[in-house]
């Protein structure tokens, strides 16, 4: 009976150091998964990080341009109505001169 119990105790030792090597060799497998992870984490910040600045990029950008585009209207309005104005003294300047033409000629 010693002999089979021993050889009992022998299995279960085996047993057990087969789950220990088994859970060793998972438990390094979460390791690298783990390390892996880290890695892709770290990455995707700084993909955030630079997408991030190109956006505030961008955005500083396109506020500039519309106010680029604001000012480029209103100096347009402005020219609009400089000539309006120009125009009607022009055509102001011309209907006095010749009331007066036909005045001076009669």
């Amino acid at each position: 009976m010693s002999s089979n119990r021993s050889d009992e105790e022998t299995v279960q030792k085996n047993n057990a150091l087969k789950q220990v090597r088994e859970l060793q060799a998972h438990l390094s497998e979460l390791q690298e998964d783990l390390e892996s992870e880290k890695i892709c984490r770290t990455k995707a910040e700084k993909l955030k990080r630079d997408l991030s600045e190109e956006l505030e990029a961008l955005k500083t950008e396109l506020e500039d341009t519309l106010d680029t585009t604001a000012a480029q209207q209103e100096l347009r309005c402005s020219f609009k109505t400089f000539i309006s104005i120009t125009m009607k003294r022009n055509s102001s300047d011309f209907i006095h001169h010749s009331l007066f033409t036909r005045v001076v000629e009669h």
